[in-house]
């Protein structure tokens, strides 16, 4: 496998997760708009519900135009997308290679460079990511305020923030050691 193969982002078979995001907000907007207009909800709440909605939607449109201009969508149905990086490799290969970046061994010259490429892949598509994550944020606030729990929409999303920061920075920092550690075994290379 090389480089060039899967240089960067490669085309995917099927939806995208970004494109996915879109009908999920206009989905979740109507939601929020016929719970908003129920008996007992002010203007105000079908307003803020609303505005919230509309946000999502154009985040949503934004994040996948975002990601397809620099070539970062991620399959929806990872399985079934032609630009899985490891389709071309052998299975023990592969064990190895996701093994490897995932720092539960050590990497090897012959594959330090393939393992800085395929984390710096990954990397690439989680940013491309955020904008469709704040989507769905906004539409669960949206449906919580329609629906007359703002307090729960509120701590629900703080909630899920800090569970994907958490994760983020767990995840930057394993990244980051195997990266030191891909240096370290290109300097043995040469």
């Amino acid at each position: 496998m090389t480089k060039e193969v899967h240089a960067p982002g490669g085309k995917i078979v099927g939806p995208s997760s970004q494109v996915m995001m879109i009908p999920s907000s206009v989905f979740g907007g109507l939601l929020a708009a016929l719970a908003a207009s129920g008996d007992g909800v002010t203007g105000v709440t079908f307003g803020v519900s609303v505005t919230l909605a509309a946000v999502a939607v154009v985040s949503a449109i934004l994040g996948w135009r975002r990601a397809k201009s620099v070539e970062a969508l991620s399959p929806f149905l990872l399985w079934s997308s032609a630009d899985y990086p490891f389709s071309q490799l052998d299975p023990d290969r592969r064990r190895l290679l996701v093994r490897q970046m995932f720092g539960r061994e050590p990497v090897t010259a012959e594959n330090a460079e393939l393992v800085r490429f395929l984390i710096r892949r990954k990397r690439r598509r989680a940013t491309a990511l955020m904008p469709s994550l704040l989507a769905m944020f906004l539409i669960l606030a949206a449906l919580a305020i329609a629906a007359g729990y703002p307090g729960w929409g509120l701590l629900g999303a703080v909630f899920l923030l800090a569970v994907l920061v958490t994760a983020t920075q767990y995840e930057k920092r394993r990244e980051d050691r195997v990266l030191r550690l891909t240096d370290e075994a290109n300097l043995d290379k040469e």
